[in-house]
């Protein structure tokens, strides 16, 4: 008897936890349901996760538009900013050349400036996978929050627990999809990245200025410079030796200007070449810089300065030195067939040899502190060629205090003050002292 009635309170009790677990919605299959909803639907998301994970080393450019003509191409400028241009998962990249070559209805001048990913086709199908499972249990946890399926109560932390897991490896398989750059023609694979979280274009400016891949330079040997401008001419212009390195593909993108400039002044103070001025279609030779250390901040790329061979520099400083006076006091050999003349004598003060005539002392300055205000920033290199270049002949290298305060209808932008303006500033060691955003 006792036996038949604990028979009856299991069966009546497993009928209940049957009925109980019944009430509890399978979170797999909802899962699998909800999933289909965003079949069509899950490209925002995508982007949007692909966005967060670019970071900023580039000016970057979203999954543009296939296709080819001008309307497609005009979308990226041409300058000499470094682009990175993320293609869309089903973009095999085939109007890349197209889009190196043209700009809109123009030729592009700065071929050298553009990088191109790839997605991996297979990647792309897990990740859209995690994107629609994301979407789902975004979904299931709103309704559990709202109280629309109190049954699932209990599994809240699961499901934060499973969103959590797909959002951490976000990082890892965007760069998974995307491991693959084209380069002008060249196609380069990065391999497996490393796991955990890192930006897409801190990888990428890791590997492109790699050895192995050499397609970003931060540092350029000064011999390059000689070999390729200067082999068959006498001079050529600073300008258009860091245009080529943006405009040829055959060359390797700088980070930045610096890195020219960097090797410009090594060059000089080598003597594999010299910097020079040029005025009235002639190289200045009171404005040669060879065999000498030049601050960097000196050298510049405005018109007029211009890289000069050895072979003219040495033939300038030959010159020079032939054709300076004789120090005072010295006798000058006669010309033969002319008789010896007397070198005249010099009073022993300062003065003008041989006229008795007093010249005043140089009057110098140990400190000099000066105030400008008012210059238009179009007037910028004319401030560099006008007062820092001078100032920083005449005492070395120095440091200055740079104050900027514009206001304008349009704003600047918060991509462009932190990529550019305020990266700049770290990249050149300088201090931000102080920041008003209004």
């Amino acid at each position: 008897m006792l036996q038949k009635l604990g028979n009856e309170l299991w069966y009546l009790n497993t009928r209940a936890d049957v009925y109980y677990f019944s009430r509890i919605p399978n979170l797999n299959r909802m899962i699998m349901d909800k999933k289909e909803l965003f079949n069509e639907t899950y490209e925002p998301e995508l982007r949007e996760i692909i966005r967060r994970e670019i970071g900023r080393k580039f000016s970057t450019y979203l999954w543009p538009k296939s296709g080819s003509g001008y309307k497609v191409s005009a979308g990226i400028p041409d300058n000499r900013d470094l682009k990175l241009v993320i293609l869309r998962p089903d973009d095999d990249g085939a109007q890349i050349p197209e889009w190196i070559e043209r700009r809109g209805e123009s030729f592009r001048e700065y071929k050298n400036t553009l990088f191109f990913a790839l997605a991996d086709t297979a990647a792309f199908a897990r990740l859209r996978e995690d994107v629609k499972t994301y979407l789902a249990l975004q979904e299931i946890k709103a309704g559990v929050d709202s109280g629309e399926t109190p049954q699932l109560e209990t599994r809240r932390d699961e499901i934060q627990r499973r969103l959590g897991a797909i959002r951490r490896d976000f990082s890892f398989n965007v760069r998974r999809m995307y491991h693959a750059l084209q380069i002008g023609d060249r196609r380069v694979d990065l391999g497996q990245p490393v796991a955990g979280s890192e930006t897409l274009s801190s990888w990428y400016w890791r590997e492109l200025t790699s050895v192995d891949v050499g397609a970003i330079a931060t540092q350029l040997g000064y011999r390059i410079l000689a070999t390729k401008f200067l082999s068959n001419q006498e001079r050529v212009a600073a300008s258009a030796v860091l245009e080529q390195f943006y405009k040829n593909p055959d060359l390797p993108a700088p980070a930045d200007p610096a890195v020219v400039a960097r090797a410009i002044q090594l060059g000089v103070q080598e003597r594999a070449f010299g910097l020079a001025e040029l005025r009235d279609d002639g190289i200045d030779p009171a404005t040669l810089r060879y065999g000498e250390e030049i601050p960097l901040d000196a050298i510049t790329f405005e018109a007029g300065i211009y890289l000069v061979s050895k072979e003219r520099c040495e033939a300038i400083r030959a010159q020079m030195a032939a054709t300076e006076e004789p120090e005072t006091g010295t006798k000058v050999s006669p010309t033969p067939g002319e008789a010896e003349v007397p070198t005249p004598t010099v009073d022993t003060g300062a003065g003008v040899p041989g006229t008795g005539v007093a010249i005043p002392p140089v009057e110098r300055f140990k400190r000099v502190r000066l105030v400008v205000s008012g210059i238009p920033a179009s007037k910028i290199a004319d401030v560099n060629r006008g007062i820092l270049m001078p100032i920083s002949r005449a005492v070395g290298d120095f440091e200055f205090t740079l104050e900027i305060d514009v206001s304008g209808a349009a704003g600047l932008a918060q991509a462009t003050l932190e990529s550019q303006v305020k990266e700049t500033i770290r990249q050149i060691g300088a201090t931000l002292r102080d920041e008003v955003l209004e």
